[in-house]
């Protein structure tokens, strides 16, 4: 049986036996469940869709995932995204009475991919690290007949991309569904709820940092609003790095959605992993409150070119884009995606603390002074 490394208070089960799963086991999380902290192998158990398996090298290839089938001791439900890091299921455990969960899917397919299997693994071991608000840990992850897989906590949501998307057809007349109730709220409403949702955003990523995890893909696509709650999540740690095992090739690291770099990513210069995540951040925070981006880039532009050319563009300012954004809001987006990294917030909780002051002092009653300065951190001159 090969030897596998495990971290304190993990167990680790691994086995080349066919069909068997080769899971790892996370005794802190189950205890929160009320289960024994066990560690046991388990035969993987596939509901009968022939067509669903491939025959070759042993194990078993699991070629495609359908409803109803049985991945390990996940019952899937509901396919409810799909994408280039693999598919998430709505799934349920047969083996004991519990919540559902969210479990994403590495499939065979790509996990034959050395590189995606490897960052799939180190998204899922990141997982059991990150608690704090605006997180989904992994509860477990491990391999069934070929197939990766982690379990996280399921949320009813929607992701910050698809109510900007939504609300953009809005303004304009366009019909479409929507998927939140942000979408139709009014430009006061809408203000406020992004601004503290983007709060805890900040906050969730704060707490990644002290645990030792950068991003490296802040977007509105990796952030989820709840549907039923002001909750919000920041996912897909993916393309994230351990910020205490830092190596020359991982500085110069080019990975991430170009459109949401700061300028020394795009540069493949060497980066300050912190203040990356948040100029991403910044530029995310402006495309919620002004519903563009702060650059795109021109059709006409070769790929290749295209990082060089946002690295040297310069953004419009918000209220250029915005004019009845607050200028305590632009002050902030400002701060986070000045060009220089050591002008930036240096934490992504000063971020969030400037965020929860507009908030409140935005909220106090109307014709009550206002009392002592109303933005320390952003009370500076904003260098370009």
């Amino acid at each position: 049986m090969p030897v596998l490394r495990s971290r304190p208070e993990t167990s680790v089960v691994h086995s080349s036996t066919d069909g068997v799963v080769r899971s790892v086991w996370f005794p802190r999380v189950y205890r929160q469940w009320s289960e024994p902290a066990t560690c046991v192998a388990r035969r993987s158990v596939v509901s009968d869709v022939p067509s669903s398996w491939v025959e070759g090298s042993s194990p078993r290839v699991l070629r495609r995932l359908e409803p109803g089938q049985l991945l390990g001791r996940y019952r899937l439900l509901e396919r409810i995204g799909e994408g280039g890091q693999g598919e998430v299921w709505r799934a349920v455990p047969v083996d004991a009475v519990r919540r559902e969960v969210a479990l994403k899917v590495l499939p065979a397919t790509m996990a034959s991919d050395p590189r995606r299997r490897a960052q799939f693994r180190r998204e899922a071991e990141r997982g059991t690290r990150l608690a704090g608000p605006a997180l989904l840990p992994t509860y477990e992850f491990g391999e069934v007949d070929g197939a990766a897989f982690m379990a996280m906590p399921f949320v009813d949501c929607c992701t910050l991309a698809a109510v900007l998307r939504q609300r953009r057809a809005r303004l304009t007349g366009d019909e479409e569904s929507w998927s939140h109730t942000l979408v139709s709220a009014s430009d006061s409403d809408y203000r406020r709820a992004v601004v503290s949702q983007l709060a805890q955003v900040a906050r969730g990523l704060a707490s990644a940092h002290c645990s030792q995890v950068a991003h490296c893909d802040v977007k509105p696509a990796n952030i989820l609003l709840d549907r039923g709650s002001d909750r919000v999540f920041l996912c897909d740690f993916g393309l994230g790095r351990d910020l205490d095992v830092v190596t020359t090739a991982q500085l110069r690291d080019g990975a991430g959605t170009l459109l949401y770099m700061a300028p020394e990513r795009l540069l493949r210069r060497n980066t300050d992993e912190v203040r990356c995540d948040i100029y991403s951040l910044g530029v995310t925070l402006f495309e919620a409150l002004t519903l563009m981006r702060p650059l795109e880039v021109p059709s006409m532009l070769s790929s290749p070119s295209w990082a060089c050319y946002l690295a040297a563009a310069e953004p419009p300012r918000p209220r250029q884009v915005r004019y009845d954004l607050p200028a305590a809001l632009e002050a902030v987006i400002l701060r986070a995606m000045e060009r220089d990294p050591n002008h930036r917030y240096p934490t992504a909780a000063a971020l969030a603390d400037d965020l929860d002051l507009y908030l409140r002092e935005t909220a106090r009653p109307a014709g009550r002074p206002r009392t002592g300065p109303y933005h320390p951190h952003t009370q500076r001159s904003v260098r370009r």
